[in-house]
């Protein structure tokens, strides 16, 4: 019986220490996450790879590695460097903002991707506790900024089409 109790117990400040923890979707200053997830942008499918950081109470910077299926050439072959981006982006985060729970964050922001597009992302994350969460974010690229002298018109599978991408988020500190 006593080994019962001892038990019972322990599971209860387990699970009272574990609720007390306070999952925080985003902590501010110095938070570091990573992220990866499933992707679809303009009906292609693909998959992203992203680290965030916290660099104010509001505001974190973020770069995201992400691929989709690219269209063939004109020779019939597929270019998997045609499918690719890297975007680096800035979020302004209205968790504290619209007074939602710890473990709740809503985010918006610019992002610029290294195919010279200027574009803007929005998002939530939910995290289940102090590590693991789950995340949805939207894109769209909205326009070039830059066109290099010899470079065709070919359109990328990212080009002014949305995107939508589902996945974890994993705090680092």
């Amino acid at each position: 019986m006593r080994h019962i109790t001892l038990r019972l117990a322990l599971l209860t400040l387990l699970i009272t220490s574990a609720m007390s923890a306070g999952a925080q979707a985003y902590d501010g200053d110095f938070d570091w996450k990573i992220y990866a997830g499933y992707l679809n942008y303009g009906g292609k499918s693909g998959g992203e790879f992203g680290v965030d950081y916290g660099v104010s109470e509001y505001v974190s910077v973020n770069m995201t590695l992400r691929g989709v299926d690219s269209d063939p050439d004109e020779y019939g072959e597929k270019n998997f460097l045609n499918g690719c981006d890297a975007i680096m982006g800035v979020n302004c985060h209205f968790q504290s903002i619209c007074h939602l729970p710890s473990n709740v964050d809503f985010y918006a922001g610019p992002n610029f991707s290294i195919r010279r597009y200027v574009g803007a992302m929005a998002g939530a994350r939910y995290n289940f506790g102090e590590v693991v969460g789950a995340y949805v974010q939207g894109y769209y690229n909205i326009a070039k900024v830059l066109k290099l002298k010899n470079e065709d018109d070919k359109d990328t599978p990212m080009s002014k089409k949305w995107g939508v991408s589902v996945g974890l988020t994993f705090n680092l500190f």
